[in-house]
């Protein structure tokens, strides 16, 4: 017997970030997309395989940047669920961003996003 996947709903974190992506997209002057990061392994062209990294550690799910007056800001998201907690790596990641002047935030919803983005602008302006 096969068991079905799980239906998607807001308990899923691709779920979340599906939503989030789309929130974000849909507001002027913010270009964002998913970043895969991890771990995968690819063919290596001799009949083996080879590890291939997809981003830094603790790379946010969703990267972009803000365009705020004639500048842009970069953008970092790390979506989580409403119980998910951020790893170590992906804290120190998202300081980062923050310390260079950038938009780093965990975010649990679309509107969490779209406040991050409203609320970094106003600050700026």
């Amino acid at each position: 017997m096969r068991i079905p996947p799980p239906t998607p709903g807001p308990e899923l974190e691709s779920y979340v970030l599906r939503e989030v992506l789309i929130a974000v997209a849909a507001v002027p002057g913010v270009v964002a997309w998913r970043q895969n990061s991890g771990l995968y392994y690819a063919p290596d062209g001799r009949g083996g395989f080879r590890r291939v990294r997809a981003a830094m550690p603790g790379c946010a799910d969703i990267l972009g940047w803000v365009r705020i007056g004639t500048v842009a800001a970069f953008l970092a998201l790390e979506v989580k669920t409403r119980t998910g907690r951020t790893r170590p790596e992906q804290t120190e990641f998202l300081a980062a961003v923050r310390d260079s002047g950038g938009l780093a935030a965990v975010v649990r919803s679309p509107e969490e996003a779209v406040e991050a983005i409203r609320a970094f602008r106003e600050s700026r302006s």
